[in-house]
């Protein structure tokens, strides 16, 4: 299948899972910034998937044939000829149809599901624009194997983009810090700053440092790590983070609440709750956990048939008979 890329925005990039395993090589793992919307796509789709990340831009595509879709991430309007779609739901596609997804804030996500034809670079198929890997799509032709129509099938999940209460674990450096400036930082209430990329989040508030942590030896740093930078300002690291770095982490966000911060848009509030290791331990899941429970939470995507522009595409009866039959 051959899906035509018409039109493609600035932050429009393909991701997978990333790279896990390189920071000692100095690479951090990379891939949709967003990994709970990439679950989202899998667990609709039922599928392994790579996926277009569209970061605040738009993109419209043609598909050669009629395959399946998901949409999931930060909500967007999106149509196929100009019927609109459900959002973080799938749907099908016949032959010809133009999808197109306006720009919007946050990170939104569209799935096709079939495997696409693209060779991996140290094992992904992701862009890493700060690694120098891959690049911005432009309009181009994308191949896909293995394409697939199937049910059109809704999965809520709750919106990310508006911020909410963030949890987070002590890390090496949290000790460094008084109680007096761990409590400012749980008790604060941070907004995002428009200050953000693949690479982190920034956070506007402040958290007073002494003069001696400004001067440490940079250390390893990782996806989820709090920064404390130099004007008190936290900075959230995500999915493409430098792997060594100087200022000093007061914690490292819990993976699960990693989208809270990569989806929240520009001036929504954000809170920290530090919790245990033992409590972090038990709210981790592995992909294969996390698309199992989202999985159950799927349900069919109910739709007017006055507005289904693919009414035909589905079998609309199982089977006819004359009516002078004999019933035994």
């Amino acid at each position: 299948m051959i899906v035509e890329v018409l039109k493609a925005g600035p932050g429009v990039t393909i991701q997978d899972q990333g790279r896990a395993g390189l920071i000692a090589q100095g690479l951090s793992r990379g891939g949709a910034v967003d990994r709970l919307a990439l679950l989202v796509a899998e667990a609709l789709l039922k599928r392994r998937v790579s996926v277009i990340e569209l970061a605040g831009a738009g993109a419209s595509f043609r598909v050669g044939q009629a395959c399946r879709i998901a949409l999931t991430g930060a909500h967007r309007k999106a149509n196929a000829d100009g019927n609109p779609l459900r959002w973080n739901a799938s749907h099908n596609l016949t032959a010809g149809t133009v999808l197109t997804i306006t720009a919007g804030q946050g990170y939104a996500y569209v799935a096709f599901d079939a495997a696409l034809d693209r060779p991996e670079v140290i094992g992904s198929q992701s862009a890493h624009l700060k690694g120098g890997i891959g690049g911005h799509l432009e309009p181009c032709e994308l191949h896909f194997t293995d394409a697939r129509i199937g049910t059109s099938d809704l999965l809520d999940v709750a919106d990310r983009t508006d911020g909410g209460t963030v949890r987070f674990m002590a890390g090496p450096q949290t000790d460094a810090f008084s109680e007096e400036a761990l409590a400012a930082f749980t008790n604060q209430t941070f907004t995002k700053s428009a200050r953000s990329n693949r690479q982190g989040a920034g956070l506007d508030g402040t958290v007073a440092l002494d003069a001696g942590q400004l001067s440490r030896i940079s250390d390893f740093i990782t996806e989820g790590d709090i920064q404390i930078t130099g004007n008190g300002a936290p900075f959230v690291l995500l999915a493409e983070c430098q792997t060594i770095g100087g200022y000093p982490r007061i914690g490292t966000v819990l993976p699960c609440d990693i989208p809270i911060v990569a989806q929240a848009k520009p001036g929504a509030a954000l809170r920290f709750e530090l919790v245990s290791t033992d409590e972090a331990e038990a709210l981790w899941q592995s992909d294969v956990q996390q698309v199992a429970a989202l999985r159950s939470k799927i349900s069919p995507l109910l739709r007017d048939p006055a507005t289904m522009h693919d009414l035909l595409s589905y079998q609309l009866v199982s089977g006819f008979i004359r009516g002078d039959e004999e019933w035994f």
